[in-house]
């Protein structure tokens, strides 16, 4: 279309506070100036309008160009209200497209490259790729850097320079908006970002097989590359707005999302700084390479029929489960762990990791053990856990087995001398001057001893010289034994009774005197926490790690 220059005069004297009210915009009285709210850094002032960020600034009909994406004519258009005209024989359009010409190479490219990589931190290799595609390029007068956007046939038809020194920046005149710097994949995936360096900054946080999708950028925030780029790129089933995360590239995203033509889902990728350039100027402080803010999926999405599919059970394969930790995590599938805050759920998931990475063990059964049948150490009733939890494996000591008070299908039984072992555990059964046995764990790099009614049994008020010489002399025997096996043991359950009378400390005593114990837990107490506590001063002047316990229920997290 054509335009006189009285049009264009007119179209340029536009009062740009008057336009934005007019198209609905929020302003907001800065002094004798106006301040966008959709772009803060922007302020207008009558006809002139000023982008503070960038140090740019202009006319109304560069003011729409730049910020509704229009073309020159469709600019004016929008500024008088009138529509224009089919231009003279002999009088080309004053703004036509075929003016555009990309400004001279220079002879090399080093001060744009070093911009780049250096002031930049673009990675070579990105940027070194679009420097050998000429998409990327030094201007020979001003060597400014010119990031060049070209149609679907390769031709030139846009072109924006970059400054290398100060804040310059400037489309080339003639420059088509539509076409804009990009990369064309052959993904179904499109990235959009407002300008050249966040693209690029982008493809260097999230290098892997980049090349295989799209990348935009729009030259500001309005959408006619992106409908553009969307019609000529039938391929593209996804779009990403990667745009500036404040409010201008918020709002922007809002208005995209909806100007995309139906079919095609919208998601919106925040950046966890301002823009892509200023994560990667820190990328080396983000060590954990959580580069985004938020992602927020699905802005908009592609209509979705419900059908419901009738199949025979004959017609359905069966396949075989393969489990990463038998029954609760199989290969191929999506496990989704729930819990309450609190509850751990972090947790689990991070030392799941770290065993599946490091060659680790995974939790693939749960223990439940019995060093002999006294009712305060052994209840039928939990055989029947195992109805919750079919990877239970019951170790019991071989008195409860003759006691007939389990089955021998029930556990695996051990007696002194005897060992329990798999893959992830061995326990080893020691003796006891009671009945059953004690046992000996040994897992991962712990060792575990749980004494069940190993003590030095005597009443010192009731019993006889020859019946304490005797409980002293077996129960030393058994440390003796045990000792011989193993010296120095990680976490030692021990009984600390004092219904046994004054001298009920004694038994532990004495086997932390023998067997050296890094940590020491008192039982057998009953509710007497006192009594069981009472140990604490002897054990931490030893050398060991006490655990009080002040209620039933209560739980510890113990390491070494």
């Amino acid at each position: 279309m054509y335009y006189t220059q009285e049009q264009i005069d007119r179209a340029n004297q536009a009062d740009l506070v008057s336009f934005l009210q007019s198209q609905g915009e929020q302003l907001t009285r800065a002094g004798n100036e106006y301040r966008w709210k959709r772009h803060d850094s922007l302020t207008v002032r009558g006809n002139k309008w000023y982008r503070h960020s960038q140090s740019k600034g202009g006319a109304p009909i560069d003011f729409v160009m730049e910020f509704y994406g229009k073309s020159f004519t469709e600019a004016v258009e929008m500024l008088t209200g009138e529509k224009g005209e089919a231009p003279p024989p002999d009088r080309p359009c004053p703004a036509s497209l075929s003016d555009f010409r990309l400004p001279p190479p220079n002879g090399d490219n080093r001060t744009a490259r070093n911009y780049l990589t250096a002031a930049r931190r673009i990675d070579e290799d990105v940027t070194g790729f679009f420097f050998s595609t000429g998409d990327i390029y030094e201007e020979a007068t001003h060597h400014n850097a010119v990031f060049v956007g070209r149609d679907e046939s390769g031709i030139p038809r846009y072109a924006h320079q970059r400054g290398t020194a100060g804040n310059f920046r400037l489309d080339v005149k003639g420059s088509d908006k539509a076409f804009n710097f990009c990369y064309r994949g052959k993904g179904e995936r499109l990235f959009v970002f407002e300008a050249p360096i966040d693209l690029l900054s982008f493809l260097c946080l999230f290098k892997k097989d980049w090349q295989k999708q799209s990348y935009l950028a729009l030259g500001g925030v309005g959408e006619k590359a992106l409908l553009r780029f969307l019609s000529d790129r039938p391929n593209i089933k996804t779009v990403y707005l990667c745009l500036d995360s404040d409010e201008a590239g918020n709002d922007a995203c809002s208005r995209l999302a909806e100007l995309v033509p139906e079919g095609l889902t919208v998601h919106r990728l925040i950046p966890l700084f301002k823009d892509w350039n200023e994560v990667l100027q820190h990328r080396a402080e983000i060590t954990d390479g959580k580069y985004l803010r938020e992602a927020i999926y699905g802005l908009k999405e592609p209509p979705q029929e419900e059908t419901v599919e009738i199949i025979r059970m004959s017609e359905v394969d069966t396949q075989t489960v393969e489990w990463l930790w038998e029954p609760y995590i199989p290969f191929g599938k999506v496990t989704i762990v729930q819990g309450n805050p609190g509850e751990g759920k972090t947790t689990f998931a991070l030392r799941l990791a770290a065993a599946c990475t490091t060659g680790g063990t995974l939790p693939g059964k749960l223990y439940v053990l019995a060093t002999h049948f006294h009712p305060d150490h052994f209840n039928r009733e939990i055989l029947t856990w195992k109805e919750q939890r079919p990877d239970i494996q019951y170790i019991f000591s071989k008195d409860i087995l003759k006691s007939h008070r389990a089955k021998a299908e029930d556990a695996f039984y051990i007696k002194k001398g005897e060992t329990y072992e798999d893959d992830t555990i061995r326990i080893d059964a020691f003796g006891s001057t009671d009945v059953g046995s004690s046992f000996l764990l040994h897992l991962q790099d712990w060792s575990i001893f749980h004494a069940g009614d190993l003590n030095n049994w005597h009443w010192s008020e009731e019993s006889t010289e020859e019946e304490i010489r005797k409980a002293n002399g077996d129960f030393l025997a058994e440390v003796k034994y045990l000792k011989e096996k193993v010296p120095n043991i990680d976490l030692v359950l021990f009984p600390v009774d004092r219904r046994m009378g004054k001298d009920y400390m004694k038994g532990a005593k004495q086997f932390i005197e023998q067997i050296k114990t890094t940590i020491f837990v008192p039982m057998h107490f009953s509710e007497d926490y006192e009594g069981g506590d009472a140990l604490r001063s002897f054990a931490e002047n030893a050398g060991c790690r006490f655990i009080s316990i002040t209620h039933r229920g209560e739980s510890f997290e113990i390491t070494k």
